[in-house]
């Protein structure tokens, strides 16, 4: 099967067809979807990282970096505000259900990437997926920027895909920004 990026069209029909298994809630209007991707916008909950006396964190022990991060709600219409270098776990507005023959990179859109916003490294998103992502946000400008919630913040990029056998991810359906479920594989950790 060659993969690709799916039309337009395509995406649209993908979305109204329940036996197909792709489904994005509340589903997206015609405008946020392009060639291939389907614009995404930022939930209400951030996860703020904040300066703190700890001289550094393991990595094996991604739980204890969750010290390091503040909860901050934001109410439609409100700004939440991003200082420069400031790094924040959000969550998509959309709930999204993958089927088992598409896969999914999130990334930044251009207008916010253009002011310094950059959503970070938790791009892929799995066949057979199920959930809000999480968006690693980091503001690498020298200002600070406002974001408000269900602003389109970035996009999902689909390709085809050819899977026989879904492993299911650890962020199954996750609803809000979450930090590392377990140590990475080859981390360095003990197995034991």
């Amino acid at each position: 099967m060659t993969t690709g990026l799916p039309s337009r069209k395509d995406v649209i029909k993908m979305l109204a067809d329940p036996q197909f298994g792709f489904s994005i809630q509340p589903m997206p209007t015609e405008d946020l979807i392009q060639y291939g991707s389907i614009d995404l916008r930022v939930g209400t909950v951030f996860l703020s990282a904040e300066r703190s006396s700890l001289a550094s964190v393991r990595a094996e022990d991604p739980w204890q970096g969750a010290k390091l991060f503040r909860e901050v709600r934001v109410a439609r219409g409100q700004p939440f505000v991003m200082q420069p270098h400031q790094f924040v776990l959000a969550t998509t507005f959309e709930y999204i259900a993958m089927p088992p023959t598409l896969v999914g990179l999130i990334q930044s859109r251009s207008t916010y990437g253009r002011m310094g916003i950059i959503a970070a490294t938790a791009a892929y998103v799995g066949p057979g997926y199920k959930g809000c992502p999480t968006l690693e946000l980091v503001n690498l400008g020298e200002v600070a920027i406002e974001l408000k919630p269900y602003q389109a913040i970035c996009q999902l990029v689909l390709f085809t895909a050819a899977e026989d056998v879904i492993v299911p991810s650890r962020y199954q359906c996750s609803t809000r920004p979450s930090f590392a479920r377990r140590p990475l594989s080859g981390s360095g950790a003990d197995p034991n």
